[in-house]
């Protein structure tokens, strides 16, 4: 695994161009969710391997600073001291 970077779209794109455009995993929306410096990816065979950050903690703590009700998918998120979660029981 490897920081993201601009140089690495042709690779990314090959690998994602068969992708509708909305799908989450083009490059652009892989260099925007890179903010932190910590989205990795790899290449193993033909496939692309992108690891991203969980902000589930990071949104309950903004949420909770600011006193902005907000809710969640994962279980998580409350665990971090967000308001709530949602999902299937």
């Amino acid at each position: 695994m490897k920081p993201v970077e601009i140089t690495d779209r042709p690779a990314v794109e090959s690998c994602t161009h068969r992708l509708p455009s909305s799908a989450d995993h083009n490059f652009t929306t892989i260099w925007i969710r890179y903010t932190d410096g910590r989205t990795r990816l790899a290449r193993l065979g033909t496939n692309l391997v992108v690891e991203y950050t969980d902000y589930a903690g990071q949104v309950a703590t903004l949420s909770f600073r600011y006193a902005i009700p907000a809710s969640h998918e994962r279980r998580a998120f409350p665990d971090a001291g967000g308001l709530m979660s949602y999902g299937a029981s």
